[in-house]
């Protein structure tokens, strides 16, 4: 192939790499297969484009899911059912593989999305949050899970360094930073599954909640923003949230967390190369909900699987 490059005419050797890198593909396992012909990204595994504010420049990336029918995506909204999620995708693809996820750099960086959580009652969670995508083995190959999806969490296996940015109901939030131990490579043996971790059921008690009587009234859509504080290094996770007039704002530091530096090691972590981000809501027994939730819901209230949570307006900036 070499010296067919170098001594034949230059239109010819352009065909024969494109041939190669063509041929290259088709025998990597890790390429993705993209999805050209499809206007509205809208196939066996990918629910359609969500637009997502970039730096304020519109972004669309396709929203892939194990079961995309049960996603509803229009423009900047998206609605999730019960039991279900969607990550982002850099194109639009028609076939997992572990390199098709959009990846964002949080540090410096403020992520804010609308929430509209009034039928996920006790119980039940909706979860925008960050992982390290993808999962990567012991042997440095990519993982693809029992779903064949690449994705990983803190409490999966194997693990990955993860960022609830809340995990909601209507009666509480939480916000939470996992870090792990040190990889070798990209992989990652053990993670830390409690985190650390703000807790509303713990803070003001009239902050957040179901009704006009809380300064954030979860019967209504409102706002949320986490700032990764810090340029070099992460020292802080600031969270406001806000509806009309109204607005509460916490920080999340070393002291919320069980050992010092814990946020400049994961940091770092989510630093390496970039996290992607899932749109997710589940529960079931409330019995298995009451770390987030319990007081004030009383254990044996169950989630309603009938219902769904929406996120809008995803936006990713440089914190001011």
């Amino acid at each position: 192939f070499v010296s067919v490059c170098r001594y034949s005419m230059k239109g010819l050797c352009s065909c024969l790499t494109l041939l190669l890198c063509v041929v290259s593909a088709q025998l990597d396992p890790f390429a993705p297969v993209y999805d050209r012909t499809n206007a509205e990204c809208k196939n066996q595994i990918s629910a359609g484009y969500l637009t997502v504010m970039e730096d304020g420049v519109p972004t669309n990336y396709s929203v892939v899911a194990g079961h995309p029918q049960y996603l509803n995506v229009s423009g900047s909204t998206i609605t999730v059912a019960h039991g279900n999620a969607g990550m982002l995708a850099k194109k639009c693809h028609s076939k997992f593989s572990p390199y098709m996820y959009g990846k964002f750099h949080l540090l410096g960086k403020t992520f804010s999305f609308t929430s509209d959580i009034h039928q996920a009652d006790c119980g039940c969670n909706a979860s925008p949050f960050f992982s390290a995508v993808p999962a990567f083995g012991s042997d440095g190959r990519p993982v693809p899970g029992q779903r064949g999806l690449y994705q990983c969490a803190a409490h999966q296996h194997p693990p990955c360094p993860e960022m609830d940015a809340i995990e909601a109901n209507k009666w509480a939030y939480q916000t939470t930073a996992h870090k792990c131990d040190p990889p070798k490579g990209r992989h990652y043996s053990k993670c830390d599954g409690g985190g650390c971790h703000y807790q509303s059921k713990r803070g003001n008690a009239t902050a957040f909640g179901p009704g006009p009587t809380y300064t954030i009234n979860t019967l209504k859509p409102f706002r949320t923003a986490i700032t990764f504080v810090g340029e070099s290094k992460l020292t802080a996770l600031k969270i406001v949230m806000t509806q009309g007039t109204n607005h509460t704002e916490v920080t999340l530091s070393d002291s919320n967390c069980k050992e010092a530096n814990y946020l400049e090691i994961f940091g770092d972590q989510i630093s390496s190369h970039g996290m992607g981000i899932h749109l997710c809501y589940w529960g079931s027994a409330g019995s298995r909900m009451g770390w987030l939730d319990s007081p004030p819901c009383a254990k044996s209230t169950n989630c309603d699987q009938a219902s769904s949570v929406t996120f809008s307006d995803l936006s990713i900036s440089k914190a001011n």
